[in-house]
């Protein structure tokens, strides 16, 4: 044991102060570690929901979308955090009362809408986007991460 560590008050080895910092952090700042999502039947998935605002429906998908020769999508590099196949993303550019009530019951759908509040895009992303790795989701810089539900295939 180091000197400074025999003679340093414990509370003080906890980055100098006798609380964690991270808990002080808006929750779409803080980092969270990569988990696989747990085991689900066959007859169900889990869904992503995110919410933005971009200028019109070309603006969503080029995000999700679009990337340079060899580089990856603007959402999947701003997720480092999640392997994203992009053939499980949706994006929805208005309507989302009609397409989130395809899928949830009416209860969540409206949940879903008082989050979404005033932005006008919704990305869903399916759980065999991950591939079975072990994945964590924030917001981003143009996207606020909503939450995910259990859904039927």
């Amino acid at each position: 044991m180091s000197i400074f560590r025999r003679f340093t008050p414990s509370f003080l080895l906890n980055n100098g102060l006798p609380f964690n910092l991270a808990n002080l952090l808006p929750l779409g700042r803080r980092k969270s570690t990569p988990t696989r999502g747990a085991p689900l039947p066959h007859d169900k998935t889990r869904v992503h929901f995110f919410a933005g605002n971009f200028d019109d429906i070309a603006s969503a998908r080029h995000y999700c979308f679009h990337s340079e020769l060899n580089t990856p999508e603007d959402l999947t590099r701003e997720l480092p955090d999640a392997f994203i196949d992009i053939a499980h993303v949706e994006v929805v550019f208005g309507g989302h009362r009609e397409r989130l009530s395809e899928f949830l019951n009416g209860d969540l759908t409206d949940t879903y809408l008082r989050k979404i509040d005033h932005k006008n895009t919704l990305v869903m992303i399916a759980e065999p986007a991950f591939g079975g790795f072990p994945y964590a989701l924030n917001d981003t810089s143009v996207l606020h991460y909503l939450g995910a539900e259990v859904v039927d295939v």
